[in-house]
């Protein structure tokens, strides 16, 4: 069964399977932040999703990172996305509090932070 959505040229066509064997629409930074998740679990490291919801944050970074006594504040956006100016400021203030910030166009971005010797692969969803 698909699912219909109306597309626009910033989205590229990307999908997926959910468990109910129906193809939902992704978009690139959702591929992102799923390559990035796989990957942190592979490696057994310990993240959490921020949603941005009703009550949240303004410009609250995508997934934040807690490994060996460090946070690191990931906002996830595609080759061609723009950081907002709330998002900015959400990363310079993470910065200011002696945190890592980081912006991720790919999962190397997140991958170069964790690995000392980092592999070229490349984690296909």
């Amino acid at each position: 069964m698909w699912v219909g959505f109306k597309t626009s040229r910033a989205v590229i066509a990307s999908f997926s399977v959910n468990r109910d064997k129906k193809r939902t629409f992704m978009t690139p930074e959702s591929s992102l932040k799923k390559a990035i998740r796989v990957y942190l679990n592979l490696r057994g490291i310990f993240y959490f999703h921020n949603f941005g919801a009703l009550g949240a944050y303004k410009g609250i970074a995508d997934i934040t990172i807690l490994h060996e006594g460090k946070s690191y504040w990931v906002e996830c956006k595609s080759k061609t996305g723009i950081v907002s100016p709330y998002q900015k400021k959400f990363l310079e203030n993470v910065e200011r509090a002696g945190c890592i910030a980081v912006v991720a166009r790919e999962p190397e971005d997140v991958m170069k932070l964790f690995d000392k010797k980092f592999p070229r692969l490349r984690i296909e969803i």
